[in-house]
């Protein structure tokens, strides 16, 4: 069984108490490490997705390119026939 601290000592979760409570009690929030897996992997993902974008946008500055849209563009040349017919094709009813 896990235990964590909180628990131990009797405190309730943070997120039983509802805002207002919380600003009344002089609850801080958590820091980002101690939050919710869910949300540190929500948090790590928006920190990649940032950055790849800087990159995207700092290389096209300084090389004319973009290397996003040319990786997409190659990316859907290398689709199939028989890949476009199982997705497309059975939404429109065609096969």
């Amino acid at each position: 069984m896990k235990f964590s601290a909180r628990k131990l000592l009797g405190f309730r979760s943070m997120r039983s108490y509802k805002p207002s409570v919380r600003k009344v009690l002089g609850i801080k929030p958590l820091p980002k490490i101690l939050r919710p897996k869910r949300i540190r992997k929500r948090v790590i993902f928006r920190w990649l997705v940032d950055g790849s974008d800087k990159v995207n946008i700092r290389f096209q500055d300084m090389f004319g390119l973009n290397p996003k849209r040319k990786i997409l563009e190659k990316k859907q040349d290398f689709v199939t026939m028989r890949e476009l017919d199982n997705t497309i094709g059975k939404a429109l009813g065609i096969k």
